[in-house]
């Protein structure tokens, strides 16, 4: 029997064409390819909350000669991805009426983490909000669903989990999370009805 559902963040329960950073060097002119170096390296232990991500930003932009408030940037960042995804989050309205609870399960820094705990539209949704920086470790490491597992006391066949890229996917079905690939809303939905024992 399903208990709760996952539910990845990025690309699931928001969309948007591009992510901020791509978006604001458009905008500012810049070249993105500078700062894919960054997010590959740098930023990977922010991800983990092994480091402060405003600290670790400033000195990238600093070591590319960039004036840029990081506060403003920061705002401007996590408002640009809160493009919410209404017509799932109108499905689990019906989920969660059925009483199935769902969570949010998501790679993502402590401050983004902290800003979805200030999102009434989240905290109404959601019975916890899991990150890769309040967890210390990052999908599609299976320590991730792991510690997730021990803190629901939950067995893996009693969670689903939606999330928007293949790799990640593969590495929670091979834990045996019944998961999957995120591309549009209906396919979603269609599959969501095969899993669950009532009607959405």
């Amino acid at each position: 029997m399903i208990k709760i559902i996952l539910f990845d963040f990025d690309g699931v329960l928001a969309l948007q064409d591009k992510y901020y950073a791509e978006h604001y060097c458009h905008v500012n002119g810049l070249d993105h390819t500078d700062w894919l170096a960054f997010w590959l390296n740098d930023f990977q232990d922010c991800l983990l909350g092994k480091t402060d991500c405003k600290q670790v930003m400033q000195k990238f932009f600093q070591s590319l000669a960039l004036d840029i408030d990081i506060e403003a940037y920061f705002k401007d960042w996590f408002d640009y991805e809160y493009n919410l995804n209404t017509e799932l989050f109108e499905l689990i309205d019906k989920i969660r009426r059925a009483s199935i609870k769902t969570y949010i399960a998501s790679n993502q820094e402590q401050y983004k983490h902290e800003f979805f705990h200030d999102q009434p539209e989240l905290t109404s949704h959601f019975d916890q909000i899991f990150t890769s920086s309040s967890l210390g470790h990052k999908k599609p490491e299976p320590q991730f669903w792991l510690k997730i597992l021990e803190t629901l006391n939950l067995q893996p066949h009693e969670v689903l989990f939606i999330d928007d890229t293949p790799k990640i996917v593969e590495a929670a079905q091979k834990l045996g999370i019944q998961s999957h690939h995120y591309t549009n809303f209906a396919e979603a939905q269609n599959w969501l009805k095969q899993h669950l024992d009532f009607t959405i």
